[in-house]
């Protein structure tokens, strides 16, 4: 049994390494719509002083079932907008409590294009 969408939800990740880099995302998810929309926040964790870059997102919630489970995945992505776009693929339990998201930054700053993979754990 799957349960319903949260109206409203926080996740955090990070890579677990120092200095590597960390997600937070929160999301509204309209489940009628099948749409999700929020903020995407990346940092590098634990490294004091290091910019933390956060753009709004948006994009669809889709429904993956096989027989005996149902994951829900996030293709969120901030509009284009020059030096400045993340998008997050993330993939979560039929719980909607966990899951795992990849997201790739391209940023106007020295580090370019940053690309990471987080497991997620629902915050609020």
């Amino acid at each position: 049994m799957t349960t319903p969408a949260p109206t409203y939800a926080e996740y955090k990740g990070s890579s677990g390494l120092a200095g590597g880099w960390a997600l937070a995302l929160k999301v509204n998810i309209h489940e009628q719509q099948k749409l999700a929309f929020g903020e995407a926040t990346i940092n590098q964790a634990g490294v004091p002083g290091n910019p933390t870059y956060s753009l709004s997102v948006s994009g669809p919630v889709i429904t993956m079932a096989t027989m005996t489970t149902v994951h829900y995945g996030l293709r969120l992505a901030s509009p284009a907008m020059p030096g400045r776009h993340i998008d997050v693929n993330a993939v979560l339990n039929q719980e909607w409590k966990a899951g795992e998201a990849i997201v790739n930054a391209w940023l106007d700053t020295p580090g370019g294009v940053i690309c990471f993979h987080v497991k997620l754990e629902k915050v609020a």
